[in-house]
């Protein structure tokens, strides 16, 4: 009766799911993993997967811009393998991290990729090393990047609806949103408030709608700090004018979910119908992290003799070191 029970809760499980198209896990944050845009990084490996104790290895980076805006001030910081590496890369701090510039915008529209940029790391694996370690090599890219959101709004005068009955109730069902655009961006940019068509009644009357910005990619936004979280609004304007109530240039993202900017403004005056352009614009500094792994074979020096060791024989050769079989 058990096993019955249990295969009929399964088959509902698969009906509901059909039916809601997808279930949301708790706990898991957007910023954490969320969707590849902006500049992303393509591949960041050795150019060799394994390597003998002070052995020199290059670790090459390829990051290219996917989305809609130009990224400028681009460069990649290589971190996390310890101490007992060397090499000029490493153990000059300046020069882990390596400047790739400017990357242009994709247009796939146009089947136009964005830019493509490169950095290299040459770096030397530590000494005398007793047994085989794995290393994880860690990068950090960040670069400046912006938002830009296009909407038109719907107004119709209350007299006009009036006397149009018949066509008041489909234009009160209808969004308030005729049209409305977003480049692709780590940093997303909603319209809320517009549910329905905004209604004209009088001369100065006020209306609202709200900025809606979350952190959909798979870093992290910032302004100074790496960890403020903060992002700056260049342009809110509606209808040619700026917003009332969002006198703050600089917003704080929270970590998951949306931050929501409030903007006021005076209606137009309409005898029937119109819409009104809303436009939107975003900066902000943004980085996100890859790693990669690195083995490293061990080496047995015994007074300047090097000690090579199979499952048959030992032998000793003496002065040129000889690395053990991995």
């Amino acid at each position: 009766m058990k096993k019955h029970t249990l295969v009929l809760l399964a088959s509902l499980f698969v009906v509901v799911v059909a039916f809601s198209g997808c279930i949301e896990l708790p706990g898991i944050g957007v910023g954490e993993g969320g969707i590849s845009t902006g500049v992303i990084i393509k591949s960041f490996a050795p150019d060799m997967s394994e390597i003998f104790s002070e052995d020199e290895v290059t670790f090459s980076l390829t990051v290219e811009n996917i989305g809609g805006e130009d990224a400028t001030n681009v460069r990649a910081k290589i971190f996390g393998l310890g101490t007992d590496w060397t090499g000029t890369d490493w153990d000059d701090i300046a020069k882990r991290t390596k400047t790739i510039g400017f990357l242009e915008k994709s247009q796939p529209e146009y089947k136009v990729p964005g830019g493509v940029g490169d950095a290299q790391w040459g770096i030397k694996s530590p000494v005398g090393l007793k047994v085989d370690n794995t290393y994880t090599a860690s990068v950090r890219l960040n670069y400046s990047y912006s938002t830009t959101a296009l909407a038109n709004i719907k107004i119709y005068n209350n007299d006009y609806l009036r006397s149009n009955p018949e066509d008041a109730e489909t234009i009160m069902r209808a969004s308030g949103i005729e049209t409305f655009s977003v480049t692709n961006a780590p940093i997303k940019v909603a319209l809320a408030g517009l549910a329905r068509p905004l209604i004209y009644r009088g001369e100065g009357q006020q209306a609202s709608i709200t900025i809606l910005v979350s952190n959909i990619g798979q870093g992290k936004p910032y302004k100074s700090e790496e960890s403020d979280m903060t992002i700056t609004v260049d342009k809110i304007e509606v209808n040619g004018g700026k917003c009332e109530g969002n006198g703050e240039d600089d917003y704080r993202l929270p970590r998951t979910g949306k931050k929501s900017i409030p903007c006021r403004f005076t209606l137009p005056y309409i005898d029937s119908y119109t819409t009104i352009p809303v436009e939107i614009e975003l900066s902000y500094n943004y980085f996100l992290d890859g790693t990669t792994s690195i083995k490293v074979l061990k080496s047995i020096y015994i007074s300047g003799e090097t000690t090579t060791t199979t499952e048959e024989t030992t032998t000793t050769t003496s002065p040129t070191p000889t690395m053990p079989s991995p």
